[in-house]
């Protein structure tokens, strides 16, 4: 911060459209669905050891991280709609809400301790 310009620096290579992106503060890094791989991928806060977290969903779009808990929340649109949570290594899928959702596009959840959760639909 000393008043010269930053040159940007490349941290994610995806194939596909990012729609979603969360960042896990305590254990530093970035997770983001991908919609043209149809995942939820994860890579360090400095682009590296970028991998595949979450493959075979149909549209993932938003995504939100407690890295206190240690757990992932996603939202997925398409003919199936749902919110999804998984440990922040992807094991440990769990539904949360597969009914009475339309095309969630976005997710977010409450500081810690005040247990919410929201969800944007279109």
């Amino acid at each position: 911060m000393d008043g010269k310009p930053l040159d940007p620096v490349l941290l994610l290579k995806s194939h596909g459209a990012v729609l979603g992106l969360a960042v896990d503060w305590i254990y530093e890094h970035l997770y983001w669905t991908n919609a043209g791989t149809h995942s939820i991928d994860v890579a360090r806060l400095d682009g590296s050891a970028q991998r595949l977290l979450i493959g075979g969903l149909a549209m993932p779009t938003g995504v939100a991280v407690e890295p206190l808990l240690g757990l992932l929340f996603w939202a997925e649109g398409g003919s199936s709609p749902r919110i999804e949570c998984a440990v922040l290594d992807g094991q440990g899928r769990l539904p949360l809400i597969t009914s009475a959702i339309r095309n969630p596009v976005a997710i977010s959840l409450g500081t810690f301790g005040s247990s919410s959760m929201h969800v944007l639909h279109r």
